[in-house]
């Protein structure tokens, strides 16, 4: 079988985001208060809000926020639908709620737990549960944001503060060749470590994944690449510092780019790090080509 080939090579610049924040550390956790009635006829619900590192409740959402927040954070918000699971430590139950913004109310849906017991684990998305920590092999793209990024808390005091189990990683591509260029999906992997797959969370409240997987971003309708400004398909990444990390860029019509960082990427919990990428009108044949990754670390809130 003949290599197809793409008539495009790859420049790459930085985007450098000026943040600012109330403390050192720019994280917003979501908080989750259990209003838990414990008479046996009264359904558990759970209250969800958020605060910032200031102590002043924000908009939080499950998917990240265009732009930074006054505190400089990136926030997020429930969406109606969201759901979570939560745990006893026996049994377990989804939780979902049908308004969005900040103070939510969660409803048991399926399930039930104890109202009595002494700490409770909950789990964004509600997939999630100690029985199955596993980051998807593909994920879903959606314009400008992330779908479903995993979140976990714990608590003895019925006040769940959730942390982000990842990160982001935002590949920005702008098309230079003079043509269409629609992408199909992106895969990253990185050699000798996961990223996707079954994970464990480490004493920082990160995911940390076992194997070698690495992990597709898949567009249901294939993206246009623009030539006059960046598209961004974010992928959600477990933390690290990935020395060598290849990515394979498919077309709708079915042609391949291949590169491959020749200098660290870092990869934080509730961080994003960016990293733009333009097309050049030059042939390329499908090797694998070296790129130096030029990248900008963002924080965005906590869920």
């Amino acid at each position: 079988m003949k290599t197809k080939k793409l008539f495009c090579a790859f420049a790459v610049v930085a985007t450098a985001f000026a943040m600012a924040s109330c403390q050192s550390e720019l994280v917003e956790e979501m908080i989750v208060d259990l209003n838990i009635n414990v008479t046996a006829t009264t359904t558990p619900e759970f209250e969800a809000t958020i605060e910032d590192n200031c102590g002043n409740k924000v908009s939080t959402r499950t998917a990240v926020s265009s732009s930074p927040n006054s505190n400089g954070n990136y926030t997020l918000s429930w969406q109606a639908g969201d759901e979570i699971s939560i745990t006893d430590g026996y049994t377990s139950a989804i939780y979902a709620t049908d308004n969005a913004g900040s103070n939510a109310t969660f409803t048991r849906k399926s399930g039930n737990i104890s109202c009595n017991a002494s700490s409770f684990k909950a789990f964004y998305p509600s997939s999630l549960n100690p029985q199955n920590l596993e980051l998807p092999l593909v994920q879903e793209y959606i314009p400008g944001n992330v779908k479903n990024f995993p979140m976990y808390a714990e608590t003895c005091n019925k006040t769940l503060s959730f942390k982000n189990l990842c990160g982001i990683f935002r590949l920005c591509l702008k098309n230079e060749t003079g043509s269409t260029v629609k992408v199909k999906n992106v895969s990253v992997l990185a050699d000798g470590r996961g990223l996707a797959g079954s994970f464990s969370i480490d004493n920082t409240g990160a995911a940390v994944v076992c194997g070698n997987n690495g992990v597709t971003l898949l567009c249901a309708c294939p993206v246009e690449l623009s030539a006059c400004n960046g598209t961004d398909f974010n992928v959600i990444l477990p933390k690290g510092d990935y020395c060598s990390l290849k990515l394979k860029i498919t077309t709708e019509d079915g042609k391949v780019i291949n590169m491959k960082s020749n200098s660290t990427i870092s990869i934080r919990r509730s961080g994003i790090t960016k990293v733009c990428v333009s097309l050049k009108p030059i042939t390329f044949d499908g090797g694998l080509e070296d790129i130096t990754f030029c990248e900008s670390d963002v924080d965005f809130s906590e869920r």
